[in-house]
C-alpha cells in the first residue's frame, strides 16, 4: 500500500481505499490511477492541496477526454466553509479545468463541494464518519482543440478556513483523497451484423445523448449511449448530440452509414469470380488494370457482398 505521507501516488495494485472499503483504488477495467491525498498534520501547517496535470495533443480520431474519478474524505463537524473541498477539473461535483495556451476554458471550469446539501447527489456515506463517491466518468468533447496541446488538471484542497482553531481541527481530525484516471476516445463507434441486418452506434460514457436521423430534427431515436436500428439499404446520415455532464453546449457528430460497407467486421475470405473467363486478343498480354473483376467478400459477421472493381 502507498505511504500515507505521499500527496501524489501512482496506483498500480488492486485494492480498496484505506478509509473507505467501498472505493477501489483502480477504476473498472483500468490498470492504474493517480491518488492525491492530504498528509498527516504538521506544526504550523495550514490548508493542504495537491494537483496533477495531464497534457496531450487532441487527435482527430480521439477528440473525447474521459476523466474517471473517485473521492473519499472524513466528515468533520465544523462549518461548510471549512470542510475539505475537492477541486477535480473533470467532474460536476468538484471542478473541471481545461487549459489551452495558458488560458482557462470557461466551459470546463466547474467547482463543487461534496459537503453541501444541494450538491450531494452521487455521494454516499460509509458509517457516520466517511463520505465517498465511487468511480464516476465525466466526458469532455474537445473537438475544438483537435491538433492542439491542452492540459486537464485534477486537484483537491483541504480546509479553507485559516484560523488557528480551524487549522488544528482540519488537519488533525479528518483526511481527504481523490483518485483519478484520464483517457481519450473516439466520438462514436460503429458495429454491424448481417443476420439480422443491424447497425449499432455507440458513444462514450460520461455524457447525455440525443440520436437523430439527419434532416428530422423532431425525431429522437434514443437518449442512451447506444442506439440500434435496421441497417438502411441506402446511404443514410445520423447525428449524435453529446452533452457534457458539466453543462457545456452539446457538440453534434454526424455519422454516415453506407449500406455497401460493413463496419467493425474482419474480412475472412476474398474470392475472385470467373477469373478463368478472362480473354486475350491475338495472344497479346492484356492490361489487367482495365478489366472488371467481381469479388465476393465474406466477413466474420456472416456478410457476403459482391464488389466490382
Amino acid at each position: 500500500s502507498p505511504e500515507a505521507h505521499l500527496r501524489h501516488t501512482l496506483m498500480t495494485q488492486t485494492g480498496v481505499d484505506s478509509l473507505c472499503s467501498k472505493v477501489n483504488v483502480l477504476p473498472p477495467n483500468m490498470s492504474s490511477s493517480i491518488r492525491l491525498a492530504s498528509v498527516p498534520y504538521e506544526e504550523n501547517q495550514l490548508a493542504q492541496g495537491a494537483c496533477v496535470a495531464f497534457r496531450y495533443v487532441v487527435e482527430k480520431e480521439n477528440p473525447i477526454a474521459l476523466v474517471q474519478y473517485a473521492a473519499v474524505y472524513e466528515i468533520s463537524n465544523h462549518s461548510i466553509a471549512t470542510n475539505p473541498n475537492f477541486e477535480n477539473y473533470a467532474q460536476p461535483y468538484m471542478r473541471v479545468w481545461v487549459q489551452y495556451d495558458g488560458n482557462l476554458d470557461d466551459c470546463y471550469d466547474f467547482y463543487r463541494r461534496p459537503s453541501k446539501e444541494d450538491e450531494m447527489e452521487g455521494w454516499q456515506k460509509q458509517g457516520d464518519s466517511i463520505l465517498y463517491r465511487d468511480w464516476t466518468t465525466i466526458g469532455m468533447d474537445l473537438t475544438k482543440y483537435i491538433d492542439k496541446k491542452i492540459m486537464i488538471l485534477v486537484a483537491f484542497f483541504d480546509c479553507a478556513e485559516q484560523s488557528e482553531t480551524a487549522r488544528d481541527y482540519c488537519q488533525k481530525h479528518h483526511k481527504a483523497r481523490v483518485y483519478c484516471h484520464v483517457d481519450c476516445a473516439p466520438a462514436y463507434e460503429i458495429q454491424q451484423t448481417c443476420t439480422p441486418s443491424q447497425t449499432t452506434l455507440i458513444a462514450p460514457k460520461g455524457f447525455t445523448y440525443k440520436w437523430q436521423p439527419v434532416g428530422y430534427p423532431d425525431s429522437i431515436m434514443s437518449t442512451k449511449d447506444t442506439v440500434r436500428f435496421t441497417t438502411p439499404t441506402t446511404k443514410t446520415s445520423y447525428v449524435c448530440q453529446l452533452q457534457s455532464l458539466i453543462g457545456c453546449d452539446p457538440v453534434p457528430h454526424t455519422i454516415d452509414i453506407d449500406a455497401t460497407r460493413v463496419y467493425g467486421s474482419k474480412i475472412d475470405t476474398v474470392c475472385i469470380a470467373d477469373i478463368d473467363d478472362f480473354k486475350w486478343d491475338d495472344g497479346e498480354p492484356v492490361d489487367r488494370s482495365v478489366l472488371t473483376h467481381e469479388f465476393m467478400i465474406t466477413t466474420t459477421g456472416g456478410c457476403d457482398s459482391v464488389v466490382t472493381q
